[in-house]
């Protein structure tokens, strides 16, 4: 239905925004350079998502494997429990055990961005040293 296109392209977006990663320099990027997004489609309460070559590649040389799969299905997707990813069109194959095929949120991994940002220092000293009009 149109409505199903619409959330497969929300979520496209929301994926191509992990793979630019973040613009706070103080986060780190997960999805490994040089991946692109080949497709994603909803069905039911699953997120299927497929990856060039790139990406697979990248988790076969050594990649952090569950900290790239857990960046993706830590994402809150409205009504999506489980995430299915691919490498052009084909399953992902890993040394550590890592099912691609199948995860779950796993939020034990989970820093929440309050403790991911620099601490500001307000202290009076910082205040007077702002000009006022």
């Amino acid at each position: 239905t149109d409505k199903d296109r619409k959330a497969d392209v929300l979520a496209a977006k929301i994926i191509e925004l992990l793979i630019a990663g973040p613009s706070n320099s103080s986060l780190v990027k997960t999805i490994p350079e040089g991946t692109k997004l080949n497709s994603v489609k909803i069905k039911g309460n699953v997120i299927y998502i497929d990856f060039n070559e790139a990406f697979a590649s990248a988790i076969a040389n050594g990649e952090d494997v569950n900290f790239i799969a857990y960046s993706i299905a830590n994402t809150e997707f409205k009504n999506i429990s489980e995430v299915a990813i691919t490498s052009g069109g084909s399953k992902i194959e890993t040394q550590s055990g890592c099912n691609f095929s199948k995860l779950n949120r796993n939020m034990e991994i989970v820093t929440d961005i309050e403790s991911a940002m620099p601490e500001t220092d307000y202290s009076e000293n910082v205040f007077l040293e702002i000009e006022l009009e």
